[in-house]
């Protein structure tokens, strides 16, 4: 596990790095509006993605069968294209949705929503379906490659004028790379072999069926819960402060994107794998938690402390707002970075009806918050504390509970194991 784990961390680091290099000059050449259009425009493309595909992407790695997966592959591109369709039948609506948002500006950036949406819901089974042969090498470099493109087309759009669309073009380019550079290394269509029948589609589609139930349900929320402040923002104070915001949603999620999604992928994979031999889960939880609270606690206190000063410095005296934000998310980022194998086990273990209900009860409960602080204090920062302080407590909480249903789960199997190995 360690190893596919250095892999994939390898190539998201190198990914990450890039970006962030790219960003103290794409922050002086775009206003904090720009980057607030675009921001909105991303919130959109995250969730509505969760429901493209149903999340059968997720169950590619469930199958003993590898035809099966194959099928489950082909599923979820069908569906992100197909949902993709149904997005551009409401574009007549893009003005109204744009005016809804606070944010007129944002029209011109939604009718290339479809596109955006099925790229990534096609980009997400590409990553299942390598993770599943565990080909990590290809994902890390389709993620380098991405970056690239993506920080490359928006310094060049920076540099001829510093027009929103540059940034949208950068945007989606990456994830158009992802799918090349992927399928390439998947030997593009000879990865599924043959197309499955329709028939073929809707016995895997019915198989699985929870995951669009529970799981797609599950995530659509949990994205509306991580793109609240960003929205809230919009529609109580205006693009330029979703432009603040987006920076340090970018800057404060770094630590997790290098890590949570490297450690998701293959610890998915392994605990799917442990679950299916018959071996304790509970140790390989309680260690990665662990781990991650390791790894998160020094950089996270470092900003509480010195964000303000810090943004100030590297981005340019006219994005501190985005440092102030950003003290206040590091107790919020902290405990969504270490809650990532919780999450993983409670969707290994079928809890997903339970995942589902604590994902609309965490939705409405930072819905509430951040509606109230908004309307009461008419203030970002207090918005964005009144978020950030909910969120760790509910991250908490799920971690809490992910812990007792995997000691419950491993109960069962201690007459049969020793060391997590089942005895004979």
């Amino acid at each position: 596990m360690l190893r596919n784990i250095f892999v994939i961390f390898s190539g998201t680091v190198l990914a990450q790095l890039i970006n962030f290099a790219a960003s103290p000059v794409l922050t002086r050449l775009y206003s904090p509006e720009a980057f607030g259009l675009l921001g909105l425009f991303l919130a959109g493309v995250s969730i509505l993605s969760t429901v493209a595909s149903g999340r059968y992407e997720m169950a590619i790695m469930v199958p003993h069968e590898e035809a099966e997966a194959r099928t489950l592959l082909s599923l979820s591109c069908v569906l992100a294209l197909c949902f993709s369709v149904c997005i551009w039948l409401v574009s007549p609506l893009n003005d109204w949705i744009a005016a809804t948002a606070g944010s007129p500006g944002l029209a011109k950036l939604l009718p290339f929503l479809p596109v955006a949406v099925a790229c990534a819901g096609i980009a997400g089974a590409m990553e299942y379906w390598l993770a599943r042969s565990k080909r990590f090498n290809a994902i890390a470099k389709s993620a380098v490659a991405a970056a690239l493109v993506s920080s490359g087309l928006m310094l060049c759009g920076g540099l001829w004028g510093g027009n929103v669309l540059a940034l949208l073009a950068g945007s989606i380019a990456m994830y158009l790379m992802r799918i090349i550079w992927m399928s390439r290394s998947s030997n593009g269509p000879a990865a599924v072999q043959r197309y499955p029948s329709w028939n073929e589609l809707k016995v895997a589609a019915r198989k699985h069926q929870d995951f669009p139930k529970y799981r797609s349900t599950q995530d659509f929320l949990n994205a509306i819960s991580q793109n609240l402040p960003g929205l809230a923002l919009g529609y109580f104070f205006g693009p330029v402060f979703v432009g603040y915001f987006w920076l340090a949603n970018r800057v404060m999620m770094m630590p997790v994107g290098l890590v949570s999604e490297s450690v998701r992928k293959v610890y998915y994979q392994q605990s799917s794998e442990l679950l299916r031999n018959g071996k304790l889960l509970f140790p390989s939880l309680c260690k990665s938690t662990c781990a991650l609270a390791g790894i998160a606690f020094f950089p996270m206190a470092v900003a509480a402390l010195y964000a303000k000063e810090l943004f100030a410095l590297v981005f340019g005296e006219g994005w501190h707002a985005a440092g102030m934000l950003a003290q206040w998310m590091s107790i919020w980022v902290f405990f969504a970075f270490i809650n990532v194998p919780a999450v993983v086990v409670l969707s290994t273990l079928g809890r997903l009806r339970f995942s589902l209900n604590f994902q609309i009860f965490s939705t409405t409960v930072r819905l509430f918050a951040v509606a109230l602080a908004a309307y009461v204090s008419n203030d970002e920062v207090v918005t964005i504390a009144a978020f950030s302080v909910t969120s760790a407590m509910l991250n908490f909480l799920l971690i809490l509970s992910a812990f007792w249903f995997c000691s419950d789960a491993d109960s069962r199997l201690l007459p049969y194991a020793k060391d997590g190995v089942p005895q004979n």
